[in-house]
């Protein structure tokens, strides 16, 4: 009878020694799965912050380029003007002397008065 028992006991404990190795092992895929799964949604996310900055840096190299093209048209323009500011125009005194003179005024004569007489 001990050797039924210990035959008992003995695959009673290599069942459970047996179920917990199964179940461990279940428990370990399901782990990988999820962490696999994780990992894509991951991946995944990374990708579209990647593109994300992508796009951002073109438009940034696209505004850096408009930015300097002003930049560089306000400069020609400030150049072109203070070069036309620093030609000098046709001199005054030969715009004056071919401008004829305005005439003189007619100057009237006052009336005279006529003396007066005083009588006391």
């Amino acid at each position: 009878m001990q050797s039924t028992t210990i035959t008992r006991i003995t695959t009673g404990s290599l069942a459970a020694l047996l179920a917990g190795s199964v179940g461990y092992g279940i428990h370990q895929t399901n782990q990988a799965d999820a962490a696999r799964s994780t990992a894509a949604a991951w991946q995944q996310e990374a990708t579209g912050w990647q593109t994300a900055a992508a796009s951002t840096q073109v438009a940034n190299e696209k505004l850096v380029r408009t930015y300097n093209n002003l930049i560089t048209q306000t400069r020609q323009a400030e150049q072109a003007q203070a070069a036309a500011a620093a030609v000098p125009a046709t001199p005054v005194t030969a715009a004056v002397a071919s401008t004829p003179a305005p005439a003189a005024p007619a100057v009237q004569a006052a009336p005279a008065q006529a003396p007066t007489s005083q009588a006391s």
